[in-house]
Order: structure tokens, then C-alpha cells, then sequence
């Protein structure tokens, strides 16, 4: 698997990679060994929302030589995104008429849509790697690896984290409140806070 992340981490692919990052993973480690965790190689191109009347909406990225090249873990690091059609702006409307009235919508959309419309970001890579850390600033903030080592390495925090997780998915009693949202895309995780 590549070492970069997928187009739109789920909250449980987080909480693998803070797992690593706690337990000392470089960065690059970290997103390996989340990305071990990942059901097919197409979630580095396609993810699903869910539009206000809980209808599944796939977005997928226009990548040069078509959506097959996604199928080839070994030509993923190779893939440059592709111009054609507009779909930097069909996946800001999806994602505003998605999760618009959402309560943080507000204060993701005009960075999410900088990031969107920057056409310096070429390759699949870069485009997910920066979308992922753009989203993990927006979650914690300029939190550093001592910090999250603290979380994990916590039992009042462990604890608290398998508090809130089994509120939020009762059927979940003994992981991180990152990973109780399953294959939630982390960006719908953070508009529905």
C-alpha cells in the first residue's frame, strides 16, 4: 500500500493513524499502516457523502488515464489529476448541498474550497495529502506528537474516548471515539460536530 492518504480518510482510517503516530510511526509510517486498514485502492479517488435526505452520493476525482488506474496500487503514486470536466467545482456544490446546514460547514468550506481550486496540487498524492492535513488541523489544531501520545497512552482520556463512542454507536464499548464513526467520511464526521 502507498504512503499517502486517501482522498477523504473515514474516521476510523484516523484513528489508525494516530494509533501509529502515538506509538512513534513516522508520518509516512502512520499513513502505511492506516492505510492497511482501507477496504479497495479506490478510496485514494472516490468517497461518499450523504445528501440531506440520506441518499448516497458518490464524488470521484478526474485522474489522467481514467478511474481504472485506481484498481493498480502500484500505479497509484504515479496519478496526476486530470482538468477535464469541472469537477473541482461539482465537488464544492456536492459537498455544500450535502452538508451545507451542517453546524461547521461554515468554517471548513472557504479553506476547503482554496484547496479545491488550487490548481498547483497536480498529482493524487499531493491533493490527498493535503486535504488530510487541512482536516486534521481543522480537528485538533497544531497538536503535536507528544500530545497525541498522551491521548492514547491515557487511561482517564481512553476511558473518557470509550465513554463518548458508546453514546454516539452503543454497540461500541471499546475503541476511540475517531474510530465509532466506522466508514463515515471524516469530512461528514466534522460537519455533523
Amino acid at each position: 500500500m502507498v504512503n499517502f492518504p486517501p482522498l477523504m480518510p473515514s474516521a476510523s482510517w484516523l484513528g489508525h493513524y494516530l494509533k501509529a503516530i502515538a506509538n512513534d510511526a513516522s508520518e509516512s509510517q502512520a499513513i502505511h499502516i492506516a492505510n492497511e486498514s482501507l477496504v479497495s485502492t479506490r478510496e485514494f479517488g472516490r468517497y461518499v457523502l450523504f445528501d440531506p435526505r440520506g441518499e448516497r452520493v458518490t464524488l470521484s476525482l478526474a485522474v489522467n488515464g481514467g478511474g481504472r488506474q485506481l484498481r493498480y496500487p502500484e500505479k497509484l503514486t504515479c496519478i496526476t489529476l486530470s482538468e477535464h470536466g469541472d469537477w473541482r467545482r461539482n465537488h464544492l456544490k456536492a459537498l455544500e448541498a450535502c452538508l451545507g446546514k451542517k453546524p461547521f460547514f461554515n468554517d471548513l468550506f472557504p479553506s476547503l474550497s482554496e484547496l479545491y481550486l488550487n490548481k498547483e496540487l497536480l498529482t493524487l498524492e499531493d491533493f490527498n495529502t493535503t486535504l488530510l492535513k487541512f482536516l486534521f488541523t481543522f480537528i485538533v489544531g497544531k497538536i503535536n506528537k507528544t500530545e497525541i501520545s498522551r491521548y492514547f497512552k491515557n487511561e482517564t482520556w481512553i476511558q473518557r474516548g470509550q465513554e463518548i463512542a458508546s453514546r454516539i454507536k452503543p454497540e461500541v464499548s471499546s475503541i476511540e471515539v475517531a474510530s465509532a464513526f466506522g466508514k463515515e467520511s471524516l469530512l461528514g464526521f466534522l460537519a455533523l460536530n
